[in-house]
């Protein structure tokens, strides 16, 4: 992988390369619906056609094939028809697809059955009301039309332009365009906002994932203090926003390598070779580096290192180790104000001149390795503010779904599985690290109310933009009701609303123009009487 940065004034993006190629036409059930509960014990398994034959597995648990084993099915057959389906039990089907006819490697595809009685999206493992469907709520856009499940964990804005614009390559100014439609529907209710696109695979040469910074008030971590949240359609609270080209980056990865980016690496303490990481050190995280501890001096200019990842001697990268397979690194925690400098007993040291002479076996060559103490790191950047005994724990994050068309209820249940596992308070039960596990327990996110967190549709604010020049004026745009009046009200705490300017609906959208204050953080709303 290759990892690139730009920086555009005061708002920075990271960026996750990929060097895959194209990837090659796999099968796939169509019918009957992946994710949906089975009618019939008798049922016909149909699949679009791939580049060689299949196998298909039916079972009671993921690969199994105590129901139906298919036996080779030779190319251009699409369908298999199997008796004895259960239809009130979960069902699990596994379709094999060769490479290429008569390879003898298959691509491997798993379906679910029959976890979704209520027929909700939801599985009935983590649905707060398993047995009763929890509609979804679907709101019509200025481009788009938004989606929420019934489980307030997973929004969808469903757009064919902007999904076609973005899905392999999401600029500054398309991010903030996506997080301003979440605005136009959601009150500034998060820290960040994660977009994934809606494929399965990240298309050949894109990244694997972007962030971009929406502000910054932490001191010490290198980064000035700025605020960008208004060009986001934020008013203060939006820390910010992450692209996945693939829906697959929650689980497996970018997902805790961009958020790291919110924090690091901007320090001038820690010189890097690789824009935005950590490159040839031993902070040996999220964002590069090799294992803390085990760096060798093998005589000359030669050394060699572990991989953080593994813990052997082997290659390590200079931008990322790995996905979500490791946890954040001692230093990392520090950055994101987890632990205080005083936690890190290592020295920090880097590479200078670096260069490989044997990725296999993690040995490069350096012309020097400069070592820092941590009180040399605050020394250089300052002390990181706010320290560990004040510094935010828990983030709210809206995890949103771009797509081009409607999703099914199998596609609606794996991704809200997805939230679920990545933002429990507990592990993950799977190879990959969830927020918490990776931060050692030390930090949460919150991913579900979204519900809750959707602005009232009669209140609903269209747009809110803050006007050029001083003093700083606010306006909101709304679709009103004849023989109402609209106040906006305004505050930089919850509970300290304050009314501003009012007007009588019309019937049609009107415009609220009020002048606030200077404060970093505010919240808009509006009443109607």
């Amino acid at each position: 992988m290759i990892a690139a940065s730009k920086a555009f004034g005061a708002t920075l993006f990271f960026s996750i390369l990929s060097s895959s190629a194209l990837f090659a036409t796999d099968a796939a059930l169509t019918s009957p619906e992946p994710g949906s509960t089975l009618a019939n014990s008798t049922v016909t398994f149909t699949w679009t056609a791939g580049p060689g034959g299949y196998y298909l597995y039916v079972g009671t648990s993921v690969g199994s094939f105590d129901i139906h084993n298919s036996g080779y099915i030779a190319p251009g057959t699409l369908s298999r028809q199997v008796t004895g389906v259960p239809t009130a039990s979960p069902v699990y089907v596994r379709l094999w697809c060769e490479t290429s006819s008569g390879s003898g490697q298959y691509y491997i595809d798993d379906y679910t059955f029959n976890t979704d009685i209520d027929g909700d999206g939801i599985r009935d493992s983590i649905d707060p009301n398993p047995g009763v469907a929890d509609p979804m709520v679907v709101r019509s856009g200025s481009d788009h039309i938004l989606t929420v499940l019934g489980s307030g964990r997973v929004a969808v804005i469903e757009s064919a332009s902007l999904f076609g614009s973005t899905f392999d390559d999401m600029s500054t100014t398309e991010a903030r365009g996506v997080a301003q439609r979440v605005y136009e529907h959601f009150q500034d209710d998060f820290d960040f906002i994660m977009i994934a696109s809606n494929q399965a695979s990240v298309p050949g040469g894109s990244y694997y994932g972007r962030f971009y910074n929406a502000r910054n008030d932490i001191g010490g971590i290198g980064k000035s203090t700025f605020d960008s949240t208004a060009l986001f359609g934020s008013s203060g609270q939006l820390q910010g926003a992450i692209h996945l080209t693939s829906t697959g980056g929650l689980i497996g990865g970018p997902s805790l390598h961009e958020l790291a980016h919110n924090w690091g690496n901007s320090m001038a303490s820690v010189p890097t070779a690789v824009g935005g990481h950590w490159g040839y050190s031993n902070i040996g995280g999220q964002l590069g580096g090799w294992a803390p501890g085990t760096l060798e001096s093998l005589g000359g200019n030669l050394y060699r290192a572990k991989n953080p990842r593994t813990l052997t001697f082997q290659g390590f990268g200079g931008n990322a180790n790995g996905g979500n397979s490791l946890p954040y690194s001692q230093f990392e925690l520090y950055t994101m104000g987890l632990i205080d400098a005083e936690d890190i007993t290592q020295e920090i040291k880097v590479a200078n001149g670096f260069a490989w002479a044997d990725y296999a076996t993690g040995q490069f060559t350096a012309t020097s390795i400069t070592s820092l103490t941590m009180a040399e790191v605050v020394s250089t950047d300052g002390a990181r503010t706010p320290d560990s005994s004040t510094s935010q724990k828990d983030f709210r994050v809206l995890y949103l779904i771009l797509t081009d068309g409607p999703l099914t209820l199998g596609e609606w249940a794996d991704f809200d599985a997805d939230v679920e596992v990545f933002a429990r308070n507990a592990a993950s039960g799977g190879s990959s690290y969830n927020f918490w596990e990776a931060t050692g327990g030390l930090a949460t996110l919150t991913m579900d109310g979204l519900i809750e967190s959707l602005v009232p549709e009669e209140f609903r604010i269209d747009s809110l933009v803050f006007l050029p020049g001083t003093p700083r004026t606010v306006r909101v745009s709304i679709m009103s009701e004849l023989g109402k009046n609209y106040t906006l009200e305004h505050a930089t705490t919850l509970s300290g609303w304050i009314d501003g300017a009012s007007t009588a609906g019309t019937g049609g959208t009107i415009q609220l123009d009020h002048v606030v204050g200077t404060a970093p953080k505010m919240q808009f709303r509006v009443r109607a009487d």
